[in-house]
């Protein structure tokens, strides 16, 4: 079973995530077809919306994970080439249905989940689902431990026949010793240590902290039309308490000089959507059509920062008693940075005979870029058009032969992927 969100993605052909540069704290970085995220430019999307890549949301407030490969700008807006990582709220359902489970396992793990709803009325029309996790865990390093809870409501309500409105908001709160890894040297050289000695000085625990809320409403236009209505916000903060290592390690000596991080990282994101979806005939056949306009605003704040050369720690025989100061919560801000884009965006998959189809769309963007603080802040705007254009074949019920051309759009550079 996968525990976490790279395990889910790692089960995709061409798909890894791991640790960001800082580490647990500093969320997950991933990679589609070889192609790693940049920075707020994000795979993950949340019922097709953005979300801050260091917002590492919980498979607990989720229903699935949707791993679409290749260029996905059309509806992801400004995203890496790669493909798009969509993540499912969980949602209420007219059925009842709950479970609980209870799980331990090695480092003296505990996992608690629980997951109940159902319908509020008789007939289903106003539904709502609740669910909770807890998880207190050590590891095979030394000193590393954490503890995660999640919990989650999702509501659901048939407004009338036609339209339907679903409501899933999640808070999530972690808290974990991080660090103790080192630099191995560029030739592959591994020290003759246990494999659990932490390499570093234990600290008090680095917090990450998360909420959010989702709505979508969906409103029928007649037999063949949709009208969806999506909006998202989420709210979150990362607070690294730990140290790491300042450069390669001294072989003779087996000493290596330690950073020490003092850091928050405050974000906020504001993401909507809407678009009309349909069918109608062409060519004796079923045409389908999409038309959308989505907008975004993504922002983030940084606090404190790294103290170099903070102490040094001797890998063989490790003083974790050396004084490196206390940690603050009060701590100045360094930086910040956003992001905001406006999108317009159509997409027709027309078939003029049986089992052909051409995929032709486009969108554009006007993107904008924020960095700095105050009077020091710098703004770029960019915009582009980015076209996809395919064609399908059906040779039989299993198989498709297919051509595809896309282009992706990279705000901070102000260019498509050709450099135009």
């Amino acid at each position: 079973d996968a525990a976490t969100m790279p395990n889910v993605v790692a089960f995709n052909e061409g798909a890894t995530g791991g640790a960001g540069g800082g580490g647990n704290s500093l969320g997950v970085e991933y990679s589609i077809r070889g192609i790693y995220e940049s920075g707020q430019l994000n795979y993950r999307r949340v019922n097709g919306l953005r979300t801050h890549n260091r917002a590492s949301i919980d498979l607990a407030a989720l229903e699935r994970v949707e791993v679409v490969r290749g260029p996905s700008s059309m509806f992801g807006g400004a995203v890496p080439p790669g493909g798009l990582i969509n993540l499912i709220p969980k949602r209420a359902s007219g059925d009842f249905a709950g479970e609980v489970t209870a799980r331990a396992g090695s480092y003296n793990a505990i996992v608690l989940e629980g997951d109940v709803g159902g319908g509020l009325t008789s007939n289903g029309s106003i539904r709502a689902r609740v669910s909770g996790k807890y998880v207190d865990e050590d590891s095979w390093i030394d000193f590393r431990e954490s503890n995660l809870w999640v919990g989650t409501v999702a509501l659901g309500a048939d407004i009338t026949p036609s339209t339907t409105l679903d409501v899933t908001g999640s808070y999530q709160h972690r808290e974990f010793v991080e660090g103790g890894s080192f630099a191995v040297g560029q030739d592959g050289w591994i020290p003759d240590i246990p494999r659990s000695r932490f390499v570093g000085i234990p600290t008090p625990l680095s917090e990450g902290e998360l909420g959010w809320i989702d709505a979508e409403l969906r409103q029928d236009l007649g037999t063949d039309w949709l009208l969806t209505l999506r909006g998202r916000y989420e709210d979150g903060f990362n607070a690294q308490r730990t140290t790491e290592f300042g450069g390669y390690i001294d072989r003779d000596a087996g000493t290596t000089t330690l950073n020490k991080l003092n850091r928050r990282y405050s974000f906020d994101v504001v993401s909507v959507d809407g678009f009309i979806s349909g069918s109608l005939p062409l060519f004796g056949l079923t045409s389908d059509l999409v038309l959308g306009v989505d907008y975004f605003d993504n922002n983030e704040t940084v606090y404190g920062g790294r103290q170099s050369n903070a102490a040094i720690l001797n890998i063989f025989d490790p003083d974790y008693d050396v004084d490196i100061g206390a940690f603050s919560d009060d701590l100045p801000a360094t930086y910040a940075s956003g992001r905001s884009g406006t999108g317009i965006y159509g997409q027709a998959i027309i078939r003029p005979v049986e089992r052909l189809a051409l995929h032709l769309g486009g969108r554009y963007d006007w993107a904008g870029t924020v960095t700095g603080l105050g009077v020091n802040a710098r703004e770029q705007r960019t915009e582009a058009l980015t076209k996809r254009a395919s064609i399908t074949y059906q040779l039989t019920n299993n198989v498709t032969a297919y051509a595809t051309y896309n282009e992706s759009f990279i705000p901070s550079s102000g260019t498509t992927i050709e450099g135009e």
